[in-house]
């Protein structure tokens, strides 16, 4: 290889900092991707969430609802978008959206667009639709047995909502509960 001159054989080499940047940004984003794209372990679920929405944390959280204190875990991902398992609730889906809410220990500004009962890889479920202005959520909620209730929850401005609602309720098929353990 001819070199320009001036330029030492030493000159020519990439510094050796540079040619491990590729290697630790690999071990970076998948480190990142392991965490957010599927395992829930801390939930005991597997969920991939839809592209664009990143997975940030979950930590374990307690609210009031309107039969007392419950207790849960939250995992939070960017986009509005957040999965929570309460623990010693099992919500009837049955139940009257406007005693449903409480119960999840919901307090969420609009009114009800849409409510429907429907069926997920995990079981049956309930799915709420708000809307207040100009902000609109998105709920579902699915018992998990054994008094555990998911509940996912999407909200962003309405000009947002239609695509990123669409892409949370394709990506709830890929929900699935991990092995106990």
């Amino acid at each position: 290889m001819a070199r320009a001159p001036g330029m030492t054989a030493a000159a020519r080499m990439p510094d050796p900092g540079l040619r491990l940047l590729p290697v630790l940004l690999a071990l970076l984003v998948g480190a990142g991707g392991c965490r957010g794209d599927g395992d829930l372990s801390s939930l005991g679920l597997r969920y991939e969430a839809p592209r664009g929405m990143t997975y940030l944390a979950d930590a374990p959280f307690s609210r009031e609802a309107s039969g007392g204190a419950i207790r849960g875990r939250r995992a939070s991902f960017s986009g509005g978008l957040s999965l929570e398992v309460l623990e010693g609730l099992s919500v009837p889906l049955g139940m009257p959206t406007d005693e449903l809410l409480p119960a999840l220990g919901l307090v969420l500004p609009g009114r009800v667009m849409d409510r429907r009962q429907g069926q997920l890889g995990l079981g049956p479920c309930v799915r709420v639709e708000l809307k207040d202005e100009d902000l609109r959520t998105m709920i579902y909620a699915v018992p998990l047995g054994g008094m555990r209730t998911l509940v996912v929850q999407y909200q962003a401005p309405s000009s947002a909502y239609g695509s990123g609602s669409a892409a949370v309720e394709r990506s709830l098929g890929t929900l699935a509960r991990l092995p106990p353990g």
